[in-house]
């Protein structure tokens, strides 16, 4: 647990004329801008300011009075601030539940830690750990609770005042936040788990504020690779590693490796996925045999134009492979890690060798060459043709390759919008519009502004 990150929090509010009253809190500082609390800190009504105390500096900061988010029934609350929190690093959260018993920590300023001095109650923060018990907090609600074992409560239950919005923290990651006291059970606390956070658009929106940062951020060089499913790690981290390495000349280097089917199974996983898509200065993307997930992911990653994207692959390339490939996926530029591809009669270059020249070269062009792009979409996304956008927003958008297999499936979705859904629905494929425009520029304008869309991925792997 990081003390700067931990805050007091005084909310004032009117309870007559002239006359106001406070309730306290705690907080966690989770970005520059914003401090995460139960949202039953701050009174409802008749709110005049909040404040909060940073404990590392013990100084008063004003924050605003309107929340950036909150959420009644997962009783928390984003506060934001006028001023940003420097020297922050990135914070780790657990987006999945727990399985098994683990032990907590935390710290917080509940009422058993106050003292008088000079007739002024002053709060004290107090450190708190236990055991988290997974399988309790669940019962007849959608959302699941934490269910805190706590060693060493306070003796009088009432004590526990102020410790609502203390983070939990196992193993260094926030697990959740403290929001309220079981009557029955004194010797445990209950909170709301980070992974049903994460299940609240709000909050992730919230959140993703703050990742997308200038590029490059400094002079380090760091890289995440996302992995494919089902292939070797090594086959792609090795390589990746040892070009690093020499074009750093540093036996250490920062290479992150982030499997596709581990990465992408809860909401928290694809806003901690897209996080790294955002901030990464290089990212590796492993095509072999171009499944959706990692489809996907380029597909963001293009968006927001971040750094250099390198696009591998294990197969060997030939021109027949070439030419098999979707029109949008011929556009990138695809190195063959694979020792048998030789580059239609050029001398056959080390796996290694071909990615430092590929790196070095994205590096120099980015900044050098303000319309350097290493992967299609982006200015089809961002200046999209103004004068097509009605007509593109009343179609159903359907994607899928053109062969024989996905017709099938796309006359039964067009004839089911047209007999029971949607009778006026306008369900087209890319090959049903009859239009002179570069057919990348039209799919990637189709798809950011058609209202619906639906995707067919029959015969490809998961």
């Amino acid at each position: 647990m990081e003390s700067k990150r931990l805050v007091l929090i005084q909310a004032n509010y009117g309870i007559g004329v002239d006359v106001s009253a406070s309730k306290v809190g705690t907080g966690y500082i989770i970005s520059p801008y914003l401090i995460l609390t139960s949202n039953h800190v701050i009174p409802k009504d008749n709110l005049i300011e909040i404040k909060i105390r940073v404990e590392e500096d013990a100084c008063w900061h004003q924050v605003k009075v309107v929340p950036v988010w909150k959420s009644i029934p997962l009783d928390a609350v984003l506060l934001g601030t006028n001023e940003p929190f420097k020297d922050l690093t990135d914070i780790d959260w657990h987006y999945k539940p727990f399985e098994e018993n683990v032990d907590w920590e935390s710290a917080g300023y509940p009422e058993a830690g106050t003292y008088n001095k000079d007739d002024e109650i002053l709060y004290r923060s107090q450190g708190l750990e236990g055991r988290l018990l997974p399988f309790g907090g669940g019962g007849q609600t959608k959302i699941k609770q934490l269910d805190l074992l706590v060693k060493s409560p306070p003796t009088d239950i009432s004590l526990w005042k102020g410790i609502s919005g203390a983070p939990v923290l196992v193993e260094g990651k926030i697990a959740g936040i403290i929001k309220s006291i079981p009557e029955v059970f004194k010797e445990r606390l209950e909170g709301t788990p980070s992974f049903e956070l994460f299940k609240d658009a709000g909050f992730i929106s919230a959140l993703s504020k703050g990742i997308i940062i200038p590029f490059p951020m400094d002079d380090r060089y760091w890289v995440e690779v996302f992995l494919s499913e089902g292939n070797k790690e090594d086959l792609i981290i090795d390589p990746v590693r040892s070009a690093i390495e020499e074009i750093t000349d540093t036996a250490t280097p920062n290479v992150f490796a982030n499997r596709v089917d581990e990465i992408l199974q809860s909401p928290g996983d694809l806003f901690n996925i897209v996080e790294k898509l955002c901030k990464s200065p290089i990212a590796v993307f492993d095509a072999t045999k171009y499944q959706p997930g990692i489809m996907l992911l380029l597909g963001i990653r293009a968006v927001v134009r971040r750094g250099v994207t390198v696009v591998v692959t294990l197969d060997e390339i030939t021109p027949e492979i070439l030419s098999s490939l979707p029109f949008n996926i011929q556009e990138i530029k695809l190195i063959s890690l694979n020792r048998k591809s030789t580059g239609f009669g050029l001398s056959e270059m080390a796996s290694k060798d071909k990615l430092i020249s590929a790196i070095n070269d994205g590096v120099k062009q980015l900044q050098n060459n303000p319309r350097y792009l290493d992967l299609p979409t982006y200015d089809a996304v961002r200046n999209p043709v103004a004068f097509n956008l009605p007509t593109i927003r009343d179609k159903v958008l359907y994607l899928c390759s053109f062969k024989d297999m996905h017709l099938e499936n796309f006359s039964f979705v067009r004839d089911y919008l047209a007999n029971d859904v949607r009778p006026t629905s306008n369900i087209v494929r890319m090959l049903d519009i009859n239009s002179p425009q570069l057919v990348g520029q039209s799919l990637y304008e189709h798809i950011r502004w058609a209202r619906r869309c639906v995707i067919d991925w029959t015969g490809w792997s998961a």
